[in-house]
């Protein structure tokens, strides 16, 4: 995976195990085949379903990521922490901004900033936000905008 590849694996193996029996299914799972084949962490019963492409036993697998019983395949971990604090910095800059505006001057208390929800950074895809929010990290609360979930 290069350095600008920011799409979770997991949903690409989901998008192939929930697939349908047409075209795209089979590019799907050409796709899913080709990430997993270049990753030293996944194990030979992930390789060898893809290859026979097995949907029970990636369906077992993905419940088990999904469910927190087993972690998130290692690449998916890494995308998902630097999505998490990208949002983090980009929200406290946002509420810094906002607190030092016009009103806020040298002689003044200023204000506290209350900025809850921020759209997230463009360089993550929508589905690591959506998948941050199945996790609890974050909260959607409007279409596009979302705030973090007090630890």
């Amino acid at each position: 995976m290069n350095a600008v590849d920011n799409r979770l694996l997991i949903l690409r193996l989901r998008r192939a195990v929930q697939g349908t029996a047409d075209d795209t299914s089979e590019q799907l799972w050409l796709d899913a085949s080709e990430v997993f084949a270049t990753h030293d962490w996944v194990d030979e019963g992930i390789r060898n379903a893809l290859q026979a492409r097995d949907r029970e036993v990636l369906g077992r697998r993905l419940a088990e990521w999904e469910s927190g019983a087993q972690p998130y395949p290692a690449p998916d971990r890494v995308i998902l922490k630097r999505a998490l604090k990208a949002f983090r910095k980009r929200m406290k800059l946002q509420q810094l901004d906002e607190e030092s505006g016009i009103g806020g001057g040298p002689f003044s208390s200023g204000h506290k900033s209350s900025l809850v929800a921020i759209q997230p950074p463009p360089q993550y895809p929508a589905e690591v936000w959506d998948e941050l929010a199945l996790q609890g990290r974050l909260r959607e609360s409007l279409k596009g905008f979302f705030e973090l979930v007090e630890d």
